[in-house]
């Protein structure tokens, strides 16, 4: 869906919106011998939706869309999740069209659409059951489909998207890749290629005596969330570095988040030592309670 927001599509149908968001795509992945093109499933009821429908400010919601139908706010119309459904279905409808197969041809592709992902090898299309997920989120299923990639002999695997989760996720499982993994970044005419396993080493070269065994790599996640990510807020004037600070001094603090979100209850322990390293980012590291620091501050 990144790619559909960078497009000026204002006065274009919706069958020449398709056709330019896949020239699109294509074009960023020339020498690529596997394309997989992954939607977020915009559930009804769901934590995430509950953060879209706080962001969005339109009411342009359509019952219907045609290929041929003219556009005429395409912002708008993307800040609509039951549009982008309706969107994600007939770019699926039309890519699959005998038309696309000679943009395409040389290239299997996988292109998610809800639940399933249909597979093109070339000369037909198919359903590819190993691929099929629940997940809600684009970020996590990218990952799912990167290890298939890797597990089907993929050496090198280039993940595309602006998205700091996406990072994140890809450092937690580089792990189970035998491919190299790589994300690219960045505007069209500021784009970069990071090397993920260039990024594990040097995050490896941050551990302190105290985590001298540890991995960091698998407190990152719960890290990264707590301090802000799509569906949590971020603590007023404290950045990231400074709490990734506070974790590597404390090997505590590092299991707390190795630990948090691993299962859905929260105990009592968990939660103290949350309280702790938040009253530790404002400075207060002798102190175990929020609400005594609120009053202090």
């Amino acid at each position: 869906m990144a790619v559909g927001q960078k497009r000026k599509a204002n006065g274009l149908t919706f069958h020449q919106i398709a056709d330019d968001m896949l020239k699109s795509i294509l074009s960023m992945s020339v020498k690529a011998r596997r394309i997989d093109i992954i939607f977020d499933v915009y559930k009804l009821f769901s934590v995430k939706n509950a953060e879209r429908v706080r962001r969005s400010t339109s009411k342009l919601e359509f019952s219907t869309i045609v290929p041929n139908q003219i556009i005429r706010q395409w912002q708008l119309f993307l800040s609509n999740s039951k549009n982008k459904t309706m969107l994600i279905n007939l770019l699926t409808d039309e890519w699959k069209k005998k038309n696309y197969s000679n943009l395409i041809s040389g290239k299997s592709v996988n292109l998610t659409c809800g639940q399933v992902c249909h597979y093109f090898d070339g000369k037909e299309w198919k359903t590819e059951p190993e691929l099929e997920s629940n997940q809600e989120e684009a970020d996590t299923r990218m990952i799912m489909h990167s290890y298939h990639a890797s597990i089907c002999g993929f050496q090198d695997i280039i993940i595309h998207t602006p998205d700091t989760d996406v990072f994140i996720i890809m450092l937690s499982f580089l792990k189970d890749h035998t491919a190299n993994l790589y994300m690219k970044t960045g505007t069209k005419g500021k784009t970069r290629i990071i090397d993920i396993q260039a990024v594990k080493k040097s995050i490896e070269n941050l551990k302190s005596d105290e985590l001298e065994t540890c991995n960091i790599l698998e407190a990152l996640p719960g890290l990264h969330a707590f301090t802000g990510c799509d569906t949590v807020s971020a603590f007023s004037n404290k950045s990231k570095i400074k709490a990734l600070n506070i974790m590597l001094q404390s090997e505590i603090f590092f299991h707390l988040f190795q630990s948090l979100g691993t299962t859905g209850d929260l105990t009592e322990e968990i939660f103290s030592l949350v309280e702790q390293f938040v009253c530790a980012i404002y400075g207060y590291k002798d102190d175990i309670d929020v609400n005594l620091l609120r009053y202090k501050i």
